[in-house]
C-alpha cells in the first residue's frame, strides 16, 4: 500500500513546531485553523458593557468593549453607581459610605453618590435631607452654604422710638429687627420717662405711668389729671409746676397752700407760725431779728384795741422779750397789697390796752407801719390785726438806738426784710453824690449785711405814702461818697425805690435817707435779696 507522507514539521513530524492554539490571529497548532476554540465573534458582556468576543495582546479572548480593546468605552469614573473605568470597581475614590457632616444645620450623615459628584446623605437631596426652610437666626437652615440670605441683615434701618440710627439683625423669634431697639446688639432702649418721647421704643409713649388719669386734691389744689413732669415723672396738672397749677407758696395759715400734704410747715428761720390766739404759746419776736407772718386763715379773735379800735380782719400775736426799759420801735410792713395793723399790750388780760404810744395808725394798704415808744422790762405781747382780708407780713421790732449811726447798724440776712423809722433820728451821714446830684441833710438810719462771697445784691425800700426817701449802698459810712456802690431816690412820695450792684465780699451798709430835715414822714420796709 502506498506509504503517506507528512512535513517533518507538522504535528507528530520529526522536527514538529505546533504549539497550543493562542487567541493571535495564527495557526498556532498547524491544525489549518486559526484561534479556534475562542469562540471570537460571539457575543459578550465585558466589563464596559456589550460587545463581541475578539483576540486580545495577550493570547487570549476578551470582548471588544474591555479596556484597550477595539471598542473600549473606558471614561473618567463618576460617582453614579456604575463602573464608568471599567476596573471592576464602581464609584471609587469618592468615599462613598464613608461619614460626613452635611453644610450648615444638615448633621451627621454618610458620603452617597448624587447628581454630578457625591454628597453627605444630610444634604439637601440627600437620602436622609436634613435641610429647612432658611430663617432669620444666623444659621444655615436650608444647608446652601449662605446664612440667612433673603432676610436683609445688615441693611441700614432707623430704631423705633428714640433709638438711633442701626443695621437690621435677627432676632431670637426669627423676625427681623433693628440692632439698636429692643433686644438689639446695640440697643439704645432706656425707661420709659414721662416726656412725651417714645424712650423704650416699643411704639408708644409715656405708657404704663398713667398720664390722663384722675389724682385728688391736695391741700388748696383742686383734683385734676396726671401729667409729665420736667424731670420725666407725673404730677398733678392742678398742684405744683402743673399746667393749671393752684398752688402757691406756704404761709402760716392753716391750710396747705403750696399742696404737698403739710400745713404750715416752716419756710425758714424767720417764719412765725400760730399765734392765732394770745397764750403762752404764742411765736417769740425777738429783738433786731425781723420774721415773717401770715394773718390769712386765721381767725378774728381780737377786737382791736384802745389806739386801734377798727381791726375787723384775721390776727396774729406774739411775745416780745423786752431786756431793759427804754425806747424801742415796733414795725409792720406787708408783703402784698393787705392792709395791717398792730398794737403792743403788755399782758393777754390786757391786751386790748395798748402800751403808750405803741400803736399803729392807718397809712394805706401796702405800705409799712412803725412806731416808737417807751418799753418797760419785761414780756409784752405783738397783735398783728388787719383791715379786711389778711395777708403775709414783716414784723420788728429793735431798740431805737439800732441804725442810728453805721456804728449801731441793724445787722440783715440776705435775702431779708426788716423795717425802719427816721422819726425821731438825727442826720448821722451825709452824701453828695450817692446819688449823683443829691445833698442828703435829713435823717437817716443803717443797715449792715455781709457778704461771704462777691454777688449782685438787690436793694429796695417801700415807703409809706408821705414821704421820697434816698438810698445808698456803701462800704465805708465815713466817706459814702468815695465807696459809693449805688444808689437811688424816689421821684414823688410813696415812690418805691429799687437798684442793683455788683459787691465783692464783706461787709455793706445800706442808709435810708430823708433828703432834707424838712420832710416829714420816714416809715419803710427795707428788702434785700440776691441777683
Amino acid at each position: 500500500s502506498p506509504v503517506a507522507t507528512r512535513c517533518s514539521t507538522e504535528a507528530g513530524g520529526s522536527v514538529a513546531q505546533d504549539r497550543a492554539e493562542a487567541c493571535d490571529g495564527a495557526d498556532n497548532d498547524c491544525d489549518g485553523r486559526l484561534d479556534e476554540g475562542f469562540d471570537l465573534g460571539r457575543a459578550c458582556e465585558g466589563a464596559c458593557g456589550a460587545g463581541t468576543l475578539e483576540c486580545g495582546g495577550d493570547g487570549f479572548a476578551r470582548c471588544s468593549t474591555a479596556p484597550g480593546a477595539s471598542e473600549g468605552e473606558v471614561r473618567e469614573e463618576t460617582c453614579d453607581g456604575r463602573d464608568e473605568d471599567c476596573d471592576g470597581q464602581a464609584d471609587e475614590g469618592f468615599g462613598v459610605g464613608g461619614a460626613c457632616e452635611g453644610v450648615g444645620r444638615c448633621g451627621a450623615g454618610v458620603i452617597e453618590c448624587a447628581a454630578g459628584g457625591a454628597r453627605c446623605s444630610t444634604d439637601v437631596g440627600g437620602s436622609a435631607d436634613s435641610s429647612e426652610a432658611e430663617r432669620c437666626n444666623g444659621l444655615d437652615d436650608d444647608c446652601d452654604g449662605a446664612v440667612d440670605e433673603g432676610f436683609g441683615v445688615g441693611v441700614a434701618c432707623d430704631g423705633p422710638g428714640l433709638c438711633g440710627a442701626g443695621l437690621q439683625e435677627c432676632a431670637a423669634d426669627g423676625s427681623l429687627r433693628c440692632d439698636t431697639g429692643p433686644g438689639g446688639s446695640r440697643s439704645e432702649v432706656a425707661a420709659e420717662r414721662c416726656d412725651g418721647a417714645d424712650n423704650d421704643c416699643d411704639g408708644r409713649s409715656d405708657e404704663g405711668l398713667g398720664v390722663g388719669d384722675a389724682c385728688p386734691a391736695v391741700g388748696v389744689c383742686a383734683a385734676g389729671r396726671l401729667a409729665c413732669s420736667p424731670d420725666g415723672g407725673t404730677l398733678c396738672d392742678t398742684g405744683p409746676g402743673g399746667a393749671r397749677d393752684q398752688s402757691g407758696p406756704e404761709r402760716c395759715n392753716g391750710r396747705d397752700d403750696d399742696c404737698d400734704g403739710a400745713v404750715d410747715e416752716a419756710l425758714d428761720a424767720g417764719e412765725i407760725c400760730g399765734g392765732d390766739v394770745c397764750d403762752a404759746d404764742a411765736p417769740i419776736l425777738t429783738l433786731g431779728a425781723a420774721r415773717t407772718g401770715d394773718t390769712e386763715g386765721l381767725g378774728n379773735d381780737l377786737p382791736g384795741s384802745t389806739c386801734v379800735p377798727d381791726a375787723g380782719g384775721p390776727d396774729q400775736v406774739l411775745r416780745l422779750s423786752v431786756p431793759a426799759a427804754g425806747q424801742y420801735v415796733v414795725g409792720v410792713a406787708p408783703l402784698d397789697g393787705h392792709d395791717p395793723v398792730f398794737w403792743v399790750g403788755q399782758t393777754c388780760a390786757t391786751l386790748g390796752q395798748c402800751v403808750g404810744s405803741l400803736g399803729s395808725g392807718r397809712v394805706g394798704p401796702g405800705r409799712p407801719k412803725v412806731r416808737r415808744g417807751q418799753l418797760a422790762q419785761g414780756t409784752v405781747t405783738v397783735a398783728v390785726d388787719t383791715r379786711g382780708a389778711g395777708g403775709r407780713y414783716v414784723v420788728a421790732a429793735a431798740p431805737f438806738a439800732a441804725g442810728e449811726t453805721c456804728a449801731s447798724a441793724l445787722t440783715m440776712p440776705v435775702p431779708g426784710s426788716q423795717v425802719g423809722t427816721l422819726d425821731g433820728r438825727a442826720n448821722d451821714h451825709a452824701a453828695q453824690r450817692c446819688p449823683a446830684g443829691v445833698l442828703s441833710t435829713g435823717a437817716d438810719q443803717a443797715f449792715a449785711f455781709d457778704l461771704a462771697a462777691a454777688a449782685t445784691v438787690r436793694v429796695q425800700v417801700v415807703p409809706d405814702s408821705s414821704w421820697m426817701p434816698t438810698v445808698y449802698l456803701t462800704s465805708n459810712c465815713a466817706a459814702v461818697d468815695n465807696a459809693c456802690a449805688g444808689a437811688g431816690r424816689a421821684a414823688s412820695p410813696g415812690e418805691t425805690v429799687a437798684f442793683s450792684a455788683d459787691l465783692a465780699a464783706g461787709t455793706w451798709y445800706v442808709v435810708v435817707e430823708r433828703p432834707s430835715a424838712q420832710q416829714a414822714g420816714g416809715e419803710f420796709r427795707l428788702d434785700l435779696s440776691v441777683e
